[in-house]
């Protein structure tokens, strides 16, 4: 690869370590922009930057900050023999390079809008070069996906990650056969290692332009060559736009309408239709069918295995976990263990122990005493107010409650996600989910629901049809509780007795299970297929869970606490001009009326409105104005019917503004309705939760 090259993609499954790949080659500022054709953003960083000057001895002397190409040029430059000297190291540095790190990828020939982040890259001719992050633990995977990128022509080097990992699973390579096999450079790495600078600068000069083909079915080869023919002018290459028209992809079809003449795509869409004819089943799974062979096959020859202490059970273990008798019960423990871990240890002992020995005894004195002699009554009583101070009501909440319950659930969920143990779930509740609309590949964005509802509903883009995404977005938003909520209920929930939490959380369910059921019913459309492929089961890496819970719950503290604050003071100022005793007259009817709700609910939902996990928090105060039975029926209409900015935003650009509206205001109704009949129902019933 020369130094004229601008931009490297870097692509790979879900889970190969590419995004640290990139950290690791990137120091530097990055951002996010669309990919051409979709909605889908993916992160760019730029590796240019002035090349320090040093010796001729190594990489060690060069800075991050110096950007790998241009230090990989200087130190050409200076090497010994080069004729280099002071004025060489004063010479122009090389030509700017973007690294770009796309979404995780099973197939780059079809699939849904997950996957159309690389694809449309190479479709839009914007990659020059590209990085196939392969998992040595499921090398067949990731060389299916190599196997699709050589289509494309591009220079290319094959990065086999997580080496140490498969080891412990008693899987060995020979790299040398693997380099003969795949015919580009190829480096191995371990899972997480830093020092890799200088090699993959090594690696990227040496890239080349891939010469392994698959070999499809002799009906399947004709057309790529019927349309080779037809399509020579293609802003890629014909053979791959020619697998793309072959495997549906509507992108490769667009770009057929918009670069060839009518009568030349009329040409390639009876080719396609004749091929199509040749078999019985969607050509897509035909090609993928041939590509997944190639790929076995190359697995095969350059792997070892030989067994490894532990692997066998793990193996056992990760077998279990998707039986579908054994992996129901494995499930529940999953589930009560994360109680345990999240709403007993992290939001009792732990939020207990912050409150009376770092709070209360320190920071709240330290705080009254700092602010309690300012001479403007008005900014004094907006920090130090017991209700809705800055101090009390955003600065505790934050920091002394939602944070350290949220860093145990984001650990709970990195654990989860690094030890293999998800995908198993959504082979296991693929059958069940159907009845939702959803496949098992509905079992992610749900399950990210309990991380952030925002996410969640971007990451529904991985579900291949408008309708599962939009069911995906509707029980998102109607049934699950993110981690920051999740968190506060535990803590409200923990002194009542457990029948409040099994009524509030089977409600939840239960509402879930019927509203998904029609709204399969309603909506129309039909399903997609299912295929999954279960890596294996391996002992999650504890540094990386921490440091990845540490990061998320960063990212969270510095976009919650100034909505947390802005919240506080709109409802100190609100509270001082009489706002919420208006809001409280004109919204008693519903809150009191209808859902049997005190007065204090009005700053409750208010505080909601503007993220969840504030109302929730809010709610930890004003508690004691609340009997147990209007506690759980709180819980439950936040949890439905308000979904917090941030979360209606993203639903207005992934839905647009008449199914979002429609939406919202189906789910308000609905809330209303289901609690004001969980009010009704636990009175007639005699229930309180005393």
């Amino acid at each position: 690869m020369s130094c004229a090259s601008k931009t490297i993609a870097i692509v790979g499954n879900v889970g190969v370590g590419k995004t640290t790949l990139c950290g690791h080659l990137c120091k530097g500022s990055r951002r996010s922009r669309t990919a051409p054709g979709c909605r889908t953003e993916f992160v760019e960083a730029s590796l240019d930057g002035a090349a320090r000057r040093g010796d001729s001895k190594g990489w060690r002397r060069l800075s991050w900050r110096d950007g790998l190409f241009r230090a990989r040029a200087h130190a050409i430059d200076a090497a010994p023999g080069s004729g280099s000297g002071p004025e060489t190291d004063r010479r122009p540095a090389s030509t700017p390079v973007t690294l770009v790190d796309t979404d995780g990828a099973a197939c780059l020939l079809v699939g849904g809008e997950d996957e159309s982040t690389g694809r449309n890259l190479l479709l839009a001719g914007e990659a020059d070069a590209l990085v196939v992050v392969a998992d040595a633990k499921n090398l067949r995977r990731s060389l299916a996906l190599f196997l699709q990128t050589c289509e494309f022509q591009l220079p290319t080097v094959l990065v086999v990650n997580m080496i140490d990992e498969a080891q412990r699973l008693g899987l060995q390579f020979d790299l040398p056969r693997l380099v003969a096999a795949v015919t580009v450079k190829t480096e191995p790495l371990k899972a997480g290692e830093g020092r890799i600078t200088e090699r993959m600068a090594v690696l990227f000069d040496q890239a080349q332009i891939p010469s392994v083909r698959v070999s499809y079915p002799e009906q399947v080869e004709k057309a790529l060559c019927a349309l080779a023919e037809l399509l020579g002018g293609a802003p890629i290459p014909p053979r791959a736009l020619g697998l793309l028209l072959l495997a549906g992809n509507l992108r490769a079809q667009q770009m057929l309408e918009s670069e060839f003449d009518a009568e030349t795509a009329d040409k390639a869409r009876a080719v396609v239709r004749k091929a199509e004819q040749a078999f019985r089943v969607p050509l897509y799974t035909v090609i993928t069918s041939a590509v997944y062979a190639t790929a076995e096959r190359i697995a095969e020859q350059v792997t070892i295995y030989r067994a490894a202490p532990g692997a066998d059970l793990l193996q056992r273990f990760g077998h279990y976990a998707s039986h579908p008798l054994f992996g129901l019960p494995i499930a529940l423990l999953v589930i009560l263990a994360g109680y345990y871990w999240v709403g007993v240890l992290g939001a009792t002992i732990v939020v207990d122990y912050l409150r009376v020995h770092l709070f209360d005894a320190l920071l709240l004195p330290a705080c009254a005493r700092l602010l309690g002699n300012l001479p403007w009554t008005f900014v004094r009583e907006a920090f130090l107010d017991p209700n809705f101070g800055l101090v009390q009501s955003a600065l505790f909440l934050a920091l002394g409650i939602v944070l350290p319950v949220l860093f145990f659930f984001y650990t709970f969920f990195g654990f989860l996600e690094d030890s293999g143990y998800l995908p198993r779930l959504s082979a296991l509740l693929d059958r069940s989910l159907r009845r939702l609309g959803l496949t098992g590949q509905g079992v992610l964005p749900l399950v990210f629901g309990f991380s952030c509802i925002t996410t969640a509903i971007l990451s529904a883009r991985v579900l291949r049809t408008q309708k599962e995404r939009l069911i995906a977005s509707f029980l998102l938003l109607s049934g699950f509780p993110c981690a920051p909520m999740l968190a506060v209920m535990l803590l409200v929930l923990e002194p009542l007795p457990w029948t409040a939490a099994a009524t509030l959380f089977g409600t939840l369910f239960v509402q879930v299970l019927i509203t998904g059921i029609l709204a399969n019913a309603i909506i129309p459309g039909g399903g997609s297929d299912f295929i999954l492929e279960l890596s294996p089961i391996r002992m999650p890496r504890l540094r990386a869970v921490l440091n990845r819970a540490r990061q998320q719950s960063w990212q969270f503290l510095k976009e919650a606490l100034p909505a947390f604050m802005a919240a506080s003071f709109l409802l100190f100022v609100l509270d001082r001009l009489g706002g919420l005793a208006a809001l409280e007259r004109f919204s008693r009817p519903v809150l009191k009326g209808v859902l049997g709700l005190p007065e204090q609910s009005v700053q409750v939902f208010m505080k909601t409105m503007i993220r969840r996990e504030n109302g929730a928090a809010e709610l930890t105060l004003v508690r004691n104005h609340f009997t147990s039975l209007q506690l759980v029926v709180t819980l439950f209409v936040m949890t439905v019917m308000l979904p917090c900015v941030n979360s209606a935003v993203v639903l207005l650009k992934e839905q647009g503004i008449k199914v979002s509206v429609l939406l919202l205001l189906i789910i308000g109704l609905y809330a209303l309705l289901v609690g004001a009949g969980l009010n009704w129902g636990c009175h007639a019933l005699g229930i309180t939760f005393q």
